[in-house]
């Protein structure tokens, strides 16, 4: 079994948009939500691809 948590649509659209829209630090992401910052910068190019 994966010692990882799945992150659901919603709370990986949430950490993104509080980086990109409200600016809050890759660190503070990291340290709240659990998630490396590799994992969130992936998201956010996903996002900034796909379209807001």
């Amino acid at each position: 079994m994966s010692k990882r948590s799945q992150k659901s649509i919603e709370e990986k659209l949430e950490i993104v948009r509080l980086y990109l829209e409200q600016g809050v630090s890759m660190s503070t992401l990291v340290k709240s939500y659990g998630v490396s910052d590799i994992t969130i910068r992936t998201w956010v190019r996903k996002y900034m691809y796909a379209g807001k």
